[in-house]
């Protein structure tokens, strides 16, 4: 049977044996070691790595220039580990610390916590569970943990939450409205004469009023920060830039990352002073904060595709100032409507904002018992999972606790003893593969010469 194209894959094939060995150790492992411990001709194993390497299931990291067995391997990103699962579909990833290590980190949990703990074991008693996490990102499995919640147990909270949201969007962040004229206003204010470019209304390309969607509001508060998915405001501010209007685009490359670079930075210090001016006696400054930086960069990014082309030709310190002065009159006029909101409309959205928490610590426990009632059905479930889940659900039970925020130290024994026991039987399932290879090896020779494994 011919070979397919794509696939590099055979159960006791050399390159499954390499990854099996990286997965193995601790950071990178030398090509030397790599061929000493397979016991294989160099150069078939050379071929096998650089394989590897090309379809993206490996790192080679160069040593030094001249000397081959100065290079080492290494798995050390999330893509190749969705390679590995493509390609070399039988090696079980979710039964080495290295892949478990990267999971973890894909989906942002400090790996000290309680939740930690508790989805390094769902992903060992469920490879249907840490296919899901591996083949979606973080923002997808959300999205989908949500939606679970929504159309189930959840439905009642949701309904609550979208009057909530329509009440606080139509009365004061709807209105919350910047024409684009702005940048004449602000132009007018920053610049000094001498240096300012010949602009006028005529420069505009058109005067438009910018507001935010309904459904980016909605974003912008199941974005809120939450306990272990800190989403700093430098870097939710510098993801917003990640998809420069082109205008900006005739800068050039390096002077534009550059700017916003330091323009973020700037608003940043800008923002935590008016912390402290103005933010002392208010019990919701930091949703506020919060809620009015965000509307002000997605509008600022707005305004920026409507940009006179003039002002690109500007010296870069005046650009960076009415960049700034722009900005920070934006956030000025979004929090001043921000702070109008009753605060009874506030304690509703901070309702939100515990929800957004609560919900995200569970969707990871969602989505496993997804994969978990899947498995059950195709009646391939691990045993494993199934007393992981009957322990959870008793302890549980004993506590009436059904929010995992409530979590006591009892859930914490119950997760650490578990954990020990997945442990032993990862080294069990990493023993019976490296014996199963040892059975398979061939050892058929024709014309003096051992047959390659693929």
């Amino acid at each position: 049977m011919a070979k397919k194209k794509d696939t590099i894959y055979r159960e006791t094939g050399v390159k499954s044996d390499i990854i099996t060995l990286i997965l193995e150790n601790n950071g990178s492992v030398e090509e030397s070691q790599i061929r000493k411990q397979l016991n294989k001709d160099p150069g078939n194993v050379n071929k096998h790595l650089h394989d590897l390497e090309e379809h993206g299931c490996i790192e080679i990291i160069t040593g030094k220039k001249g000397f081959r067995d100065c290079n080492s391997c290494d798995i050390n990103k999330i893509g190749h580990l969705k390679m590995i699962h493509e390609k070399l579909d039988k090696v079980p990833l979710n039964i080495y610390d290295k892949s478990l290590d990267l999971m973890e980190k894909k989906i942002g949990f400090d790996p000290n916590s309680l939740y930690a703990r508790k989805f390094r074991i769902e992903l060992i008693v469920s490879p249907a569970f840490f296919d899901m996490c591996l083949e979606n990102n973080r923002e997808t499995l959300n999205a989908k943990g949500h939606e679970m919640e929504r159309l189930s147990e959840g439905f009642g909270k949701y309904e609550l939450i979208d009057v909530s949201i329509d009440k606080v969007y139509t009365e004061y962040i709807k209105p919350i409205s910047v024409n684009s004229g702005i940048w004449l206003n602000v132009s007018d204010l920053s610049t000094n004469n001498a240096l300012k470019p010949h602009v006028d209304n005529n420069s505009m390309k058109r005067s438009l009023d910018f507001e935010i969607p309904k459904e980016t509001f909605r974003k912008i508060l199941e974005e809120m920060r939450v306990f272990g998915l800190m989403d700093p405001r430098e870097e939710w501010s510098r993801r917003i830039f990640k998809e420069l209007p082109s205008e900006l685009l005739t800068i050039s490359a390096e002077k534009i990352s550059k700017l916003l670079e330091e323009f973020v930075e700037k608003i940043a210090q800008k923002i935590e002073e008016l912390d402290e001016e103005n933010f002392e006696s208010i019990g919701n400054n930091r949703l506020a904060e919060e809620i009015s930086t965000k509307i002000s960069y997605v509008i600022f990014l707005e305004l920026l595709k409507e940009i006179p082309e003039k002002f690109l030709d500007m010296p870069e310190e005046n650009l960076k100032k009415i960049l700034e002065d722009v900005f920070t009159e934006i956030f000025y006029g979004t929090y001043k409507k921000v702070m109008e909101i009753p605060n009874e409309l506030f304690k509703d959205m901070a309702k939100i904002w515990w929800h957004q928490i609560e919900s995200s610590v569970q969707i990871p426990d969602r989505i496993f018992n997804y994969c978990l009632n899947r498995d059950i059905d195709c009646e391939i479930v691990n045993p494993l999972a199934k007393e992981f889940v009957f322990k959870c659900k008793k302890l549980e039970t004993s506590h009436k606790v059904k929010d995992p925020l409530c979590m006591c130290g009892d859930c914490s024994k119950l997760y650490v003893e578990f954990h020990e026991k997945c442990i032993e039987y990862c080294k069990k399932r990493r023993e019976e593969a490296r014996n199963q290879k040892k059975c398979n090896t061939p050892r058929k020779r024709r014309a003096g010469k051992v047959i390659s494994q693929l």
